[in-house]
């Protein structure tokens, strides 16, 4: 049985989802962090699952959302064409409080239904890979 974990779609790019997602949380009182983002390879090698062109188009970011105390909890966004998956980042070692998961979700899935036209779905999803 393939491990799956809960996530948002947003039916936009990654840029665009990941800014409504750091406006959403930030008016909700948490601080968040861009700590990583990465564009598709520069490379005409890329062999992306996703993609049947040479270049890859797939955008990953990784948020950090700070509450008021504890570690940040890390959110991944992983676009491709016009969708963007967030998915909370698993570390065994550090575990984010569950209601602090629970309310990160909750946002970002408003923000999902409340934003001009943008779609969401808050369903299991197999970790290699977009609906």
């Amino acid at each position: 049985m393939e491990n799956v974990k809960p996530g948002v779609t947003f039916e936009c790019g990654g840029e665009a989802a990941a800014r409504l997602a750091q406006r959403s949380l930030g008016q909700r009182g948490f601080q968040v962090v861009r700590s990583f983002d990465l564009m598709g390879s520069d490379s005409d090698a890329c062999d992306c699952p996703h993609h049947g062109t040479p270049r890859c188009s797939c955008q990953y970011s990784v948020l950090l959302v700070y509450s008021e105390a504890g570690p940040p909890v890390p959110v991944t966004a992983h676009s491709r064409e016009a969708r963007t998956r967030f998915e909370i980042a698993a570390d065994p070692n550090v575990r984010p409080e569950a209601d602090l998961v629970d309310q990160i979700m909750a946002i970002l899935l408003e923000t999902a239904v409340h934003s001009d036209g943008l779609p969401a779905n808050l369903v299991p999803e197999a970790e290699d890979g977009l609906p």
